[in-house]
């Protein structure tokens, strides 16, 4: 089955074609569709992953949003985002180096767990073996602060 991106407009039983301006009922584009299998993916509510109202400590601001960075492993940036599979919405958290641009660590699990970013940090400093005075910057979202 193909599937397709469509933004469906409310109103009359008719829709206007932008293309060709040609009036097309509603059901038979439906027809169309179902004959060929095609069917419409719905745009997907954005979903916040960052609570920054909550009583956790958190880390004063040292990057100070200085983002070039001279050599690896002295800064990395952190966060938390969800991605969209066939089997549901895993929620990964990922490490930046600043310097080289690339994933140094992160972890993946099926909620947004406390101990996902520790994770992702845990992975990146057993892959990269930082020396002393690493930077690691986030978001101070909750699930950030709570580690």
């Amino acid at each position: 089955m193909t599937a397709i991106t469509a933004a469906t407009a409310r109103g009359s039983g008719s829709k206007l074609h932008r293309k060709e301006q040609m009036r097309c009922p509603e059901n038979r584009v439906a027809r169309i569709m179902r004959v060929n299998g095609i069917v419409a993916i719905q745009k997907r509510k954005l979903r916040v992953t960052t609570n920054s109202k909550h009583d956790h400590p958190a880390w004063p601001n040292v990057l100070n949003r200085n983002f070039v960075i001279e050599k690896p492993n002295s800064a990395w940036v952190s966060d938390i985002t969800y991605v969209w599979t066939l089997e549901g919405r895993p929620y990964v958290a990922t490490g930046l180096d600043l310097f080289s641009r690339g994933i140094v660590g992160w972890a993946m699990d099926k909620t947004i767990a406390d101990t996902l970013t520790t994770q992702a940090m845990q992975q990146a400093i057993l892959r990269r073996n930082p020396t002393k005075g690493l930077i690691c910057h986030s978001d101070r979202g909750k699930p950030v602060c709570r580690q």
